[in-house]
């Protein structure tokens, strides 16, 4: 039944994502998820918590923050043009990973 929703959910990006037995969950980054491949992947091994929390984060509003400086800072949103999906997915796995 999950692996449904993760294929209703995700489509054709559902086989970067597979449910281990022990109930960890293994998800493929692309290196590049514009143009996404299994070749280079990182392979990240993500408890059933983890694999809930990146969901959700994956499901909320994509942003970030750049800073020039300390003092300098603004937040790039998945509608601004410099926004890179790439670097968003590289923070939400960290975030999740702590």
């Amino acid at each position: 039944m999950i692996k449904e929703m993760i294929n209703n959910m995700l489509g054709e990006y559902s086989k970067f994502i597979q449910i281990q037995d022990d109930g960890t969950v293994k998800v493929f980054v692309p290196e590049d998820v514009n143009n996404p491949s299994m070749e280079n992947a990182t392979e990240l091994t993500l408890s059933k918590n983890e694999a809930i929390s990146l969901m959700g984060l994956v499901t909320q509003p994509k942003q970030y923050e750049v800073c020039d400086s300390s003092n300098n800072c603004r937040i790039i949103s998945e509608k601004d043009p410099d926004f890179d999906v790439n670097k968003w997915i590289k923070l939400a796995l960290g975030t999740i990973k702590k």
